[in-house]
Protein backbone atom coordinates (compact mmCIF):
# COMPACT_ATOMS: atom_id res chain seq x y z
CA UNK A 1 0.00 0.00 0.00
CA UNK A 2 1.27 3.47 -0.84
CA UNK A 3 0.81 6.76 0.98
CA UNK A 4 -1.31 9.65 -0.26
CA UNK A 5 1.66 11.43 -1.87
CA UNK A 6 2.94 8.30 -3.59
CA UNK A 7 -0.34 6.86 -4.93
CA UNK A 8 -0.84 9.23 -7.92
CA UNK A 9 2.69 8.57 -9.15
CA UNK A 10 2.41 4.82 -8.56
CA UNK A 11 -0.85 4.64 -10.53
CA UNK A 12 0.38 6.83 -13.40
CA UNK A 13 0.84 3.85 -15.80
CA UNK A 14 -2.82 2.89 -15.32
CA UNK A 15 -3.99 6.45 -15.93
CA UNK A 16 -1.81 6.68 -19.04
CA UNK A 17 -3.26 3.43 -20.37
CA UNK A 18 -6.88 4.49 -19.77
CA UNK A 19 -6.36 8.04 -21.06
CA UNK A 20 -5.17 6.62 -24.38
CA UNK A 21 -8.67 5.11 -24.78
CA UNK A 22 -10.78 7.89 -23.23
CA UNK A 23 -9.42 10.72 -21.12
CA UNK A 24 -10.33 10.45 -17.46
CA UNK A 25 -11.88 13.36 -15.60
CA UNK A 26 -10.36 14.52 -12.33
CA UNK A 27 -13.32 13.00 -10.50
CA UNK A 28 -12.72 9.63 -12.14
CA UNK A 29 -9.01 9.77 -11.35
CA UNK A 30 -9.74 10.73 -7.74
CA UNK A 31 -12.19 7.84 -7.37
CA UNK A 32 -9.62 5.32 -8.58
CA UNK A 33 -6.97 6.81 -6.31
CA UNK A 34 -9.29 6.50 -3.33
CA UNK A 35 -10.63 3.01 -4.03
CA UNK A 36 -7.99 1.08 -6.01
CA UNK A 37 -4.88 -0.23 -4.29
CA UNK A 38 -1.27 -0.42 -5.48
CA UNK A 39 0.20 -3.67 -4.20
CA UNK A 40 3.54 -5.44 -4.39
CA UNK A 41 3.60 -9.23 -4.77
CA UNK A 42 6.76 -11.30 -4.50
CA UNK A 43 8.06 -13.64 -7.18
CA UNK A 44 6.45 -17.05 -6.85
CA UNK A 45 3.34 -15.80 -5.05
CA UNK A 46 -0.13 -16.32 -6.48
CA UNK A 47 -2.56 -13.53 -7.34
CA UNK A 48 -5.25 -16.18 -7.70
CA UNK A 49 -5.02 -19.91 -7.13
CA UNK A 50 -7.00 -22.16 -9.43
CA UNK A 51 -10.35 -23.31 -8.01
CA UNK A 52 -10.65 -20.26 -5.74
CA UNK A 53 -13.05 -17.36 -6.37
CA UNK A 54 -11.65 -14.20 -7.89
CA UNK A 55 -12.19 -11.13 -5.69
CA UNK A 56 -10.06 -8.61 -7.61
CA UNK A 57 -8.74 -7.80 -11.02
CA UNK A 58 -5.32 -6.31 -11.67
CA UNK A 59 -3.31 -3.98 -13.86
CA UNK A 60 0.40 -4.79 -14.15
CA UNK A 61 2.60 -1.77 -13.46
CA UNK A 62 5.80 -3.79 -13.24
CA UNK A 63 6.60 -7.49 -13.45
CA UNK A 64 5.50 -10.69 -15.18
CA UNK A 65 2.58 -12.97 -14.34
CA UNK A 66 1.69 -16.34 -15.83
CA UNK A 67 -1.75 -17.79 -16.31
CA UNK A 68 -1.95 -21.55 -15.70
CA UNK A 69 -4.47 -24.41 -15.67
CA UNK A 70 -4.24 -27.33 -13.24
CA UNK A 71 -4.06 -30.59 -15.20
CA UNK A 72 -3.59 -33.92 -13.41
CA UNK A 73 -1.64 -32.36 -10.58
CA UNK A 74 0.51 -30.15 -12.82
CA UNK A 75 0.26 -26.46 -13.69
CA UNK A 76 0.01 -26.01 -17.46
CA UNK A 77 1.07 -22.51 -18.55
CA UNK A 78 -1.40 -20.77 -20.88
CA UNK A 79 -0.30 -17.13 -21.15
CA UNK A 80 1.83 -14.34 -19.70
CA UNK A 81 0.96 -10.81 -18.64
CA UNK A 82 3.64 -8.14 -18.45
CA UNK A 83 3.58 -4.36 -18.01
CA UNK A 84 0.41 -2.52 -19.09
CA UNK A 85 -1.76 -5.64 -19.05
CA UNK A 86 -5.04 -6.27 -17.27
CA UNK A 87 -5.46 -9.59 -15.48
CA UNK A 88 -8.81 -11.09 -14.59
CA UNK A 89 -10.50 -14.46 -14.30
CA UNK A 90 -13.62 -13.03 -15.87
CA UNK A 91 -16.06 -15.89 -15.25
CA UNK A 92 -14.99 -16.32 -11.62
CA UNK A 93 -14.90 -12.56 -11.03
CA UNK A 94 -18.39 -11.96 -12.41
CA UNK A 95 -20.19 -15.12 -11.24
CA UNK A 96 -18.20 -15.79 -8.06
CA UNK A 97 -17.54 -19.37 -9.11
CA UNK A 98 -14.26 -21.25 -8.60
CA UNK A 99 -11.69 -20.16 -11.18
CA UNK A 100 -10.63 -22.73 -13.76
CA UNK A 101 -7.17 -21.18 -13.92
CA UNK A 102 -4.80 -19.24 -11.68
CA UNK A 103 -2.21 -16.46 -11.86
CA UNK A 104 1.32 -16.64 -10.45
CA UNK A 105 3.95 -13.88 -10.32
CA UNK A 106 7.13 -14.85 -12.17
CA UNK A 107 8.92 -11.70 -11.00
CA UNK A 108 8.49 -9.31 -8.10
CA UNK A 109 5.41 -7.43 -9.25
CA UNK A 110 3.75 -4.09 -8.65
CA UNK A 111 0.08 -4.04 -9.60
CA UNK A 112 -3.08 -2.01 -9.24
CA UNK A 113 -5.75 -4.16 -7.55
CA UNK A 114 -9.42 -3.26 -7.99
CA UNK A 115 -11.99 -5.18 -5.99
CA UNK A 116 -15.24 -6.59 -7.32
CA UNK A 117 -17.33 -4.14 -5.27
CA UNK A 118 -15.32 -1.14 -6.51
CA UNK A 119 -15.59 -2.39 -10.10
CA UNK A 120 -19.38 -2.42 -10.04
CA UNK A 121 -19.48 0.94 -8.26
CA UNK A 122 -17.24 2.49 -10.94
CA UNK A 123 -19.42 1.10 -13.73
CA UNK A 124 -22.53 2.44 -12.01
CA UNK A 125 -21.14 5.93 -11.27
CA UNK A 126 -19.06 6.61 -14.38
CA UNK A 127 -20.55 5.65 -17.78
CA UNK A 128 -17.16 6.20 -19.44
CA UNK A 129 -15.92 2.99 -17.83
CA UNK A 130 -18.36 0.98 -19.96
CA UNK A 131 -16.34 2.10 -22.99
CA UNK A 132 -13.06 1.43 -21.24
CA UNK A 133 -14.20 -2.06 -20.17
CA UNK A 134 -15.43 -2.87 -23.68
CA UNK A 135 -12.13 -1.74 -25.20
CA UNK A 136 -10.01 -3.74 -22.73
CA UNK A 137 -12.08 -6.90 -23.15
CA UNK A 138 -12.07 -6.56 -26.94
CA UNK A 139 -8.28 -6.36 -26.99
CA UNK A 140 -8.06 -9.46 -24.80
CA UNK A 141 -10.51 -11.34 -27.03
CA UNK A 142 -8.42 -10.50 -30.09
CA UNK A 143 -5.29 -11.64 -28.26
CA UNK A 144 -6.84 -14.99 -27.34
CA UNK A 145 -8.21 -15.54 -30.85
CA UNK A 146 -4.75 -14.90 -32.28
CA UNK A 147 -3.26 -17.32 -29.76
CA UNK A 148 -5.74 -20.05 -30.74
CA UNK A 149 -4.95 -19.38 -34.41
CA UNK A 150 -1.22 -20.02 -33.85
CA UNK A 151 -1.99 -23.49 -32.44
CA UNK A 152 -4.28 -24.34 -35.36
CA UNK A 153 -2.19 -22.93 -38.21
CA UNK A 154 1.47 -23.06 -37.10
CA UNK A 155 3.96 -25.79 -36.25
CA UNK A 156 5.81 -25.66 -32.90
CA UNK A 157 8.85 -24.13 -34.60
CA UNK A 158 6.66 -21.54 -36.35
CA UNK A 159 5.01 -20.72 -33.01
CA UNK A 160 8.46 -20.13 -31.54
CA UNK A 161 9.41 -17.83 -34.43
CA UNK A 162 6.12 -15.99 -33.97
CA UNK A 163 6.97 -15.58 -30.27
CA UNK A 164 10.38 -14.16 -31.20
CA UNK A 165 8.69 -11.61 -33.43
CA UNK A 166 5.81 -10.63 -31.15
CA UNK A 167 7.33 -10.93 -27.66
CA UNK A 168 11.15 -11.00 -27.85
CA UNK A 169 11.42 -9.75 -24.25
CA UNK A 170 9.73 -12.91 -23.00
CA UNK A 171 12.87 -14.89 -23.87
CA UNK A 172 14.83 -12.76 -21.38
CA UNK A 173 12.28 -12.74 -18.57
CA UNK A 174 10.48 -16.09 -18.61
CA UNK A 175 12.15 -19.42 -17.98
CA UNK A 176 12.36 -22.21 -20.54
CA UNK A 177 9.95 -24.50 -18.71
CA UNK A 178 7.12 -21.96 -18.71
CA UNK A 179 7.81 -20.89 -22.31
CA UNK A 180 7.69 -24.51 -23.43
CA UNK A 181 4.34 -24.97 -21.73
CA UNK A 182 2.98 -21.85 -23.42
CA UNK A 183 4.14 -23.15 -26.82
CA UNK A 184 2.70 -26.59 -26.18
CA UNK A 185 6.01 -28.49 -26.30
CA UNK A 186 8.39 -30.06 -23.81
CA UNK A 187 11.41 -28.07 -22.59
CA UNK A 188 13.64 -30.53 -24.49
CA UNK A 189 11.76 -29.89 -27.73
CA UNK A 190 11.99 -26.15 -27.22
CA UNK A 191 15.74 -26.43 -26.66
CA UNK A 192 16.09 -28.27 -29.98
CA UNK A 193 13.96 -25.68 -31.77
CA UNK A 194 16.03 -22.83 -30.33
CA UNK A 195 19.23 -24.58 -31.41
CA UNK A 196 17.97 -25.04 -34.99
CA UNK A 197 16.84 -21.43 -35.21
CA UNK A 198 20.16 -20.16 -33.83
CA UNK A 199 22.08 -22.05 -36.52
CA UNK A 200 20.24 -20.35 -39.37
Amino acid sequence: MFGDMEAPQAMAPLFDYLNAIAELSQEERDYLLAHAEVIEVAKGEYLLEAEKCSKDFYFVIQGAVRMYYPVEGEEKTAFFYLENSFISSYESFLKQTPARHGFQCLENCRLVAISRAVTFEILDRFPKFDLLTWSIQTEELIMYQNLVATFITLSPEQRYLHLLQEHPDWLQRINLHHLAGYLGVTPETLSRIRHRVALR
